[in-house]
């Protein structure tokens, strides 16, 4: 599998990430430099990153970039859809699409940030090797973590907000294999 060709993308609303397959993704290093600014992890120079960044317990072990998807290539804007966060594989960086609503308002509100944070090491997790339904248990895990020092008025919507990123894989599965199965019916 050429690592060239493959992107994963993380869903903030739609609580979806995919694995998209491009004919050519070398387009990507023709895009114009005006559209990503590069940012390594600890000292980030954008402060809704910085912000999500230092919720981290760890720093992360690659660098982060805020770019404008909307200016991207349409095979590339195609392949990122409304994702919040991505990575090209074989790239070892994270994506931020500067229009993800985590990411607007992350820089005000900790439990955006929060999110983001959680996004950030999703696509780590994808970095390292995990599958789609590993990173969405290192999302969930590192969010539920995050919310545990959270403000109370936090907590409700959090515990929602995790569940929902849990359950992803559980109902992938369970769909995938009801569809194998002959004869079957749902009630």
């Amino acid at each position: 599998m050429p690592a060239t060709g493959r992107f994963s993308c993380g869903r903030t609303a739609a609580l979806f990430s995919v694995l998209v397959a491009l004919p050519s993704c070398g387009r990507a290093s023709s895009e114009p430099t005006a559209l990503v600014r590069a940012i390594e992890s600890p000292s980030h120079p954008d402060p809704a990153v910085r912000r999500a960044l230092t919720l981290l317990s760890a720093p992360v072990g690659v660098p982060v970039e805020v770019i404008e998807t909307s200016r991207l290539s349409a095979p590339l804007r195609r392949a990122v859809g409304r994702a919040c966060t991505f990575i090209r594989v074989g790239d070892p960086r994270i994506y931020v699409s500067a229009s993800c609503p985590a990411y607007l308002q992350a820089e005000e509100s900790r439990f955006e940030a929060m999110k983001l944070a959680a996004l950030l090491r999703h696509e780590e997790a994808h970095l390292d090797g995990a599958d789609e339904s590993r990173a969405r248990l290192v999302e969930a895990r590192v969010f539920r973590e995050l919310l545990g020092s959270a403000p109370a008025e936090y907590q409700t919507p959090g515990v929602v907000y995790a569940a929902a990123i849990e359950r992803y894989p559980a109902q992938r599965v369970a769909r995938h294999r009801s569809s194998k199965t002959p004869g079957s019916q749902t009630p």
